[in-house]
């Protein structure tokens, strides 16, 4: 193998962006699908009969649906590839919203929203995991981060679009939450049509990376658990991104109670999420060139910090409406990054493993994380549903990635035993 690397040639392929493009748009789709409710949650209840912790269970149950068929997801990625586990997580989806949509029609229409919920939740992973396999697939050295970047946070763009389509639709009128569900599944049906033309892998590699052999699955989670620098950047990225997803889930149950509205709440969330995504691109591109990946991730968390403070303070009092638009701007530029940055290190310090297996494992670390985040922060609900214990639970949550981030070495150090496993490994596989 070594003898062959010397004279690869590598090449970078066109199809590389309609790759991208269908693995974006599968996470775009699933961020629209669990975050449909977000930004009206209150009018979700009154069209439905149920309270709003009933509406929020729809986002526990999308996270809680990602693990059954995880493992599954994982073994697809790495041993059939990345087109054929998007097919099957965009056109589950689809189907997903269709029934969602169709809810208007049958008797108890919320248990068909949730059936929609769960057909589609259950094949979140298929997608999910996708972005650090294509980057690795078929992008070159200098810009596999941006195109992880770029895969990676479709699925809160998805959020920032609902965000902001939802109260428009909507408008208070919770009759309109049919006509919400007809828009998605328009959105989610047209954006599903990239999958059908992507390509499973390019006929040459564009860089050594994706050359490089991994192991067997199992044996690569076996090995993942000994990593401490992996486990480390799994607890950093699991509890900040699952702490970000339940504050976009929250979004209007975190200010409505204090006197804001459901478009001051979706507006919110689109700052938020837009200014995170202008941050993660900005600092891709930096990092594609400097590698500068640990000093950055350590930064990052007490941004967070400051921004979480920010925003509770200015949550509670509806004088300090600035502040609160300026903190969620400031949550996101501190958040967004990390996820896109752990999952290249993830890659990096988990090797011979997968990127696959230990980009996949990271997001079921998120998905852990955000269950435990919605559950905690439902049973800190006051009087009159509001979150301001949630809120400083959020600060908890925040300070201690910070803490965290801390103890991320300079250089991640594989197990001592590696080299001499490897090749029996693979042999026995």
């Amino acid at each position: 193998m070594e003898e062959n690397l010397s004279s690869e040639t590598f090449k970078l392929y066109p199809q590389r962006f309609i790759v991208a493009l269908a693995v974006f748009c599968g996470n775009f789709n699933n961020a629209l699908m669990w975050s449909t409710y977000a930004a009206v949650t209150p009018s979700t209840a009154q069209h439905y009969g149920v309270s709003e912790w009933k509406i929020n269970q729809l986002m526990l149950c999308f996270d809680i649906c990602f693990f059954p068929f995880c493992g599954l997801a994982l073994w697809v990625l790495d041993m059939k590839g990345v087109k054929p586990a998007v097919l099957v997580g965009v056109w589950f989806t689809v189907a997903g919203a269709l029934l969602r949509f169709l809810s208007q029609y049958f008797g108890d229409p919320l248990t068909w929203v949730f059936a929609g919920t769960v057909f589609g939740a259950l094949v979140n992973p298929f997608t999910l995991d996708s972005p650090t396999k294509a980057a690795a697939v078929w992008f070159g050295e200098t810009e596999r981060l941006t195109a992880n970047t770029v895969m990676s946070l479709s699925t809160f763009l998805g959020s920032a679009l609902v965000l902001f389509l939802a109260p428009a639709i909507v408008k208070g009128n919770p009759d309109n939450i049919n006509t919400l569900n007809w828009a998605t599944f328009v959105i989610i049906i047209v954006l599903a049509l990239p999958s059908l033309f992507m390509q499973n892998t390019p006929p040459i590699p564009p860089s050594k990376v994706a050359l490089e052999e991994s192991i067997p699955f199992w044996k690569g989670v076996r090995l993942l658990a000994t990593n401490s620098q992996f486990l480390l950047l799994l607890g950093i990225v699991g509890i900040s991104m699952g702490m970000f997803e339940i504050f976009i889930a929250l979004i209007s149950d975190s200010v409505v109670p204090y006197g804001y509205s459901e478009s001051d709440a979706g507006s919110l969330g689109v700052i938020s999420i837009f200014s995170g995504i202008i941050s993660s691109l900005l600092i891709a591109r930096v990092l594609d060139y400097t590698k500068s990946h640990r000093s950055t991730l350590k930064i990052l968390p007490f941004i967070t910090v400051l921004g979480a403070c920010g925003y509770f303070y200015g949550a509670l009092d509806l004088d300090r409406r600035v502040l609160l638009y300026v903190s969620s701007g400031i949550i996101g530029m501190g958040c967004f990054p990390i996820l896109p940055i752990a999952l290249e290190l993830g890659a990096e310090c988990a090797k011979p493993v997968a990127e696959g297996t230990s980009g996949g494992i990271m997001e079921t670390s998120i998905q852990i994380c955000a269950i435990v985040t919605l559950l905690v922060s439902n049973a800190l609900r006051q009087e009159g549903g509001k979150m301001g214990n949630a809120l400083i639970w959020f600060i908890s949550l925040c300070s201690l990635v910070a803490f965290l981030s801390l103890f991320i070495r300079r250089k991640a150090n594989p197990p001592p035993d590696i080299d001499d496993n490897l090749e029996e490994w693979r042999q026995a596989s």
